[in-house]
């Protein structure tokens, strides 16, 4: 058995590294408001961006039921990110939520907006497209 183990890892040392093949190590994009923030209607979700940028903060709250804000999502960051441009559907993005699972979020690609942590670098992997979670 000890040979076999010794033989195996002697094949597996063969291999490359899991860091030599990806790049980029991050946890992908961060919302914070996965029930807000993405959906799996691409309409539905800009008229819940634009509700959502009409409201005052604690209306915003109720309203969509969201819970207190964290370190790095707050409602009015959310809402000043929003309406820092007009709100189109260029924003929109369809994104690979998890494999085999394409859903819509609202991307400007500011840290701390209307995405907790937008990650640019693996985001442009996700939109479209298919990723390998490892």
């Amino acid at each position: 058995m000890f040979i076999k183990i010794l033989v195996q890892k002697k094949s597996y040392n063969k291999g490359f590294k899991l860091n030599e093949l990806f790049i980029n190590f991050s946890m992908g994009i961060k919302t914070a408001r996965d029930s807000f923030t993405i959906d799996f209607n691409d309409e539905k979700l800009l008229n819940r961006v634009k509700s959502f940028s009409l409201k005052e903060v604690e209306e915003a709250r109720l309203f969509f039921k969201l819970p207190a804000d964290s370190r790095d999502w707050k409602i009015n960051l959310a809402q000043k990110d929003i309406n820092s441009s007009p709100i189109t559907e260029k924003f929109i993005k369809k994104i690979t939520y998890r494999p085999f699972d394409t859903r819509y979020t609202y991307y400007t690609g500011k840290t701390k907006g209307f995405l907790e942590s937008p990650r640019y670098k693996v985001f442009k992997h996700v939109i479209e497209s298919l990723i390998i979670i490892v």
